[in-house]
């Protein structure tokens, strides 16, 4: 198989190592096809676009388009110990307003209690930082700025070394899950069918792996 295939995807952790990783490797299995991965956030009309497939976080309401779902990701709420030391540690999500929250795109933060899934809270988040770079956010939670919400992906190195602690033990966020996107009647070659396939047989193991 040979030739070229334009990708578009969620950046970030989920595009630059889950994503990332699953691509190289392909490219090690088949060196005479080329993959463009971008990494542009605005919405792609992949029947007008260039791009053959895009991965998105949450799906896409479009018929003429196939999801194919690869798992989910769980997010979490997290912040350092130092700062907790600081300003304490919020007993529910409602006590989120008395803190520094470091946001992205999202200022409303939707959480479902553990034990009643029925349940639910949502509050408007603010604080010193907002940047829609995981990274950034991510560095400035370790350096005890304020508390995050991340992707468990960035987060759970840093968990299990002590740098980080989730928020809260009795409310979650809800998983969101990772579509692969493709359109229903374009013509795939080979090439394509077999990078489809590659993803849906690679991405959901990590995912499983404690990783959702």
């Amino acid at each position: 198989m040979r030739g070229h295939i334009s990708v578009n995807c969620v950046g970030g952790i989920i595009g630059e190592s889950l994503i990332g990783d699953a691509i190289h490797d392909f490219c090690v299995q088949h060196p005479e096809i080329s993959i463009e991965l971008d990494f542009s956030s605005e919405r792609v009309d992949l029947i007008q676009s260039r791009f053959d497939l895009v991965l998105r976080m949450g799906a896409l309401a479009d018929s003429n388009l196939i999801g194919r779902e690869l798992g989910e990701i769980r997010i979490g709420t997290y912040a350092a110990p130092s700062y907790f030391a600081r300003k304490g540690k919020p007993k529910n999500p409602k006590a989120l307003h008395q803190h520094n929250c470091l946001t992205g795109s999202v200022a409303k933060w939707r959480y479902v209690n553990t034990q009643e899934p029925s349940q639910h809270c949502d509050v408007e988040v603010g604080g010193s930082l907002q940047c829609k770079n995981g990274h950034v956010m991510l560095s400035s939670a370790l350096k005890g700025n304020g508390i995050c919400r991340l992707p468990a992906l960035y987060c759970e190195r840093y968990v299990e070394t002590g740098e980080l602690e989730p928020v809260f033990t009795d409310w979650r966020v809800d998983k969101v899950p990772l579509y692969l996107l493709y359109h229903r009647d374009r013509h795939q070659p080979a090439r394509l069918k077999a990078l489809i396939r590659y993803l849906v047989e690679t991405i959901p193991q990590p995912l499983r792996n404690g990783l959702q």
